[in-house]
């Protein structure tokens, strides 16, 4: 660690998702836990300090293209006066929409090849979670029907390979960059079934084995981000709809009336109402996916 006057040079930490792999329940614990970061010397930084270019850059990015606000990002976190920072957003490596991108983040090789260019004076470290391929197939359709989409899940696989969805490319590019030993990544279905352990083995990543958790506060399961049932999402997806076709309603009006019917479907569809989830994919499909996931999660060392 090298310091110079009041600066310091920052270990960054990178919490980079993946999408639907319960990183908004992680982002909610870590920023409840704000004091035990403070302790080890570091700073929680959410995904809203992410930046509008650097939103739309992450759809087709380049190396030469990189948008301006996020050397400026970095350059902010490596001069905190902190011993290191984490920085935590799902998107930072591609959105989720399939229907736009077609497979899993297309482009997550370039954007990590960016952020380690701008991170080679820093110590980084780099957590990341993986999930079910058929699983994240159907959960990405959902969250994009409940954010504001109104199409079909034929509609949003038009186009998709499902022999192509992947994290091997990813893992892979991210171990290759940063160092195996600075690369934690973990399953989705192994958090589901011990949370608690899984926090844990991301703070002695991050901070040490020696470090004192004892001081660590739990959320409650409720924390967790829930998606809709089968006749809360269908409800979603024709209002959305209704709101497409009218005239009535500008972009501006969707925009502002989005989050409503999120939390209208969210307080008034619940497992009371109808307990079924919505089910998209075929079981041959499903089995297949899962198989290929198994596959690659052996291939990557990674406990399912």
């Amino acid at each position: 660690m090298v310091a110079i006057g009041l600066l310091f040079v920052t270990d960054v930490y990178l919490h980079l998702g993946a999408h639907k792999t319960g990183t908004k329940y992680q982002q909610a614990w870590l920023a409840a836990n704000r004091e035990f970061l403070a302790a080890q010397g570091s700073r929680f930084v959410p995904g809203r300090r992410i930046q509008a270019d650097v939103r739309r850059w992450r759809w087709n990015p380049s190396r030469e293209n990189i948008p301006p606000s996020l050397p400026k990002l970095f350059t902010e976190l490596t001069n905190l006066r902190r011993r290191s920072c984490v920085l935590s957003w799902e998107g930072m490596l591609g959105p989720m929409d399939l229907k736009a991108t077609r497979t899993i983040y297309p482009h997550s090789r370039v954007i990590l090849e960016v952020l380690h260019d701008q991170l080679r004076d820093s110590n980084t470290k780099v957590a990341y979670a993986v999930r079910d391929y058929g699983d994240w197939v159907e959960s990405s359709y959902k969250w994009m029907v409940r954010l504001n989409r109104s199409y079909t899940f034929e509609e949003y696989m038009e186009g998709v390979e499902l022999d192509a969805l992947t994290w091997v490319t990813t893992v892979t590019a991210m171990r290759e960059l940063f160092g195996a030993e600075n690369v934690l990544v973990w399953s989705h279905e192994a958090y589901r079934r011990d949370s608690a352990t899984g926090d844990e083995e991301l703070l002695r990543f991050l901070y040490g084995a020696d470090a004192d958790l004892s001081k660590v506060k739990r959320l409650d399961s409720e924390e967790r981000n829930t998606s809709p049932n089968a006749k809360g999402f269908e409800f979603a997806r024709g209002v959305h709809h209704l709101l497409e076709q009218s005239d009535l309603f500008s972009k501006a009006d969707r925009k502002h009336l989005n989050p409503l019917l999120r939390r209208f479907v969210t307080q008034h569809f619940d497992r009371e109402f109808d307990p079924e989830p919505p089910v998209f994919l075929d079981e041959t499909t499903r089995k297949y996916l899962t198989s290929r996931y198994e596959a690659d999660c052996r291939e990557l060392g990674i406990v399912v």
